[in-house]
């Protein structure tokens, strides 16, 4: 195998190596943005029970990350129709709400469909009404009203929460507009960085291609070329003549 076409493989493996590692990191940037949060739109949810609820999250490795990652945030942004009651919504450890929503008819969210939005939820039946949530202890963060709007921001850490959305009086009948985000600072640096990395290895097998294809194969004798027998320097005979005369008549 040629130099030429060793170089030409590496750049081709370079050139897609270089051009996916440069994609991740751009998509890391575009989902992520420069801060590192992705949030949803604006959406409406509804549930004609007393909660809508999520599933038990079970987060860990949160204390072990890197500290140059930072720490990942959970946003929630509610925003009440003109007039109603201040829509509530906390996170709390999972064994705790499921305790407070024992018999509580509610709504589990099972997937959310982003386009077009769509909350797939589970029905589960309860005859008791709770107390109102703001007046319970076990939330690790829960939302801070201004005027018809309510934001809450939770810096993650190790365990099992689930989020709850309710009424502030825990009345049956959650009508509310809703945006999520999460935030981790460093993915945004990490984007840029995978970017860069992904263009200087495209970079790289780039010029090696040039390299590959400027090479010229060095031209070959053809065979038997070196067997051809050297032209003599002697004088030829001529027609008729003796050529031990020609050597004396040389002499």
């Amino acid at each position: 195998m040629t130099r030429r076409i060793v170089l030409s493989i590496l750049a081709a493996v370079l050139i897609v190596i270089g051009g996916l590692t440069a994609l991740s990191g751009a998509a890391i940037m575009l989902l992520f943005r420069s801060d590192g949060r992705v949030e949803s739109g604006m959406e409406r949810i509804t549930t004609p029970t007393q909660a809508l609820v999520s599933r038990t999250g079970d987060v860990t490795g949160v204390s072990a990350a890197p500290t140059w990652l930072g720490r990942p945030t959970m946003s929630v942004t509610l925003t009440d129709p003109p007039g109603a009651a201040a829509t509530f919504v906390g996170v709390g450890p999972a064994a705790a709400v499921n305790a407070y929503l024992a018999n509580v008819p509610h709504d589990v969210v099972t997937d959310v469909e982003v386009t077009p939005f769509v909350l797939q939820t589970a029905r589960q039946p309860g005859t008791r009404t709770p107390a109102p949530p703001g007046e319970q202890t076990f939330w690790v963060a829960k939302g801070t009203q201004n005027g018809t709007t309510t934001n809450l921001s939770w810096q993650a850490q190790d365990g099992e929460y689930r989020v709850v959305i309710m009424n502030g009086s825990a009345a049956a009948g959650v009508d509310t507009n809703a945006r999520f985000g999460v935030a981790v600072p460093g993915l945004g640096n990490v984007g840029l960085l995978v970017l860069i990395i992904g263009l200087v290895i495209l970079a790289v097998g780039v010029v090696l291609l040039v390299i590959a294809l400027a090479m010229r194969s060095r031209p070959t004798a053809p065979p038997g070329a070196g067997s051809a027998a050297a032209p003599s320097s002697a004088p030829a005979a001529g027609p008729g003549r003796d050529p031990a005369h020609v050597d004396q008549a040389g002499q």
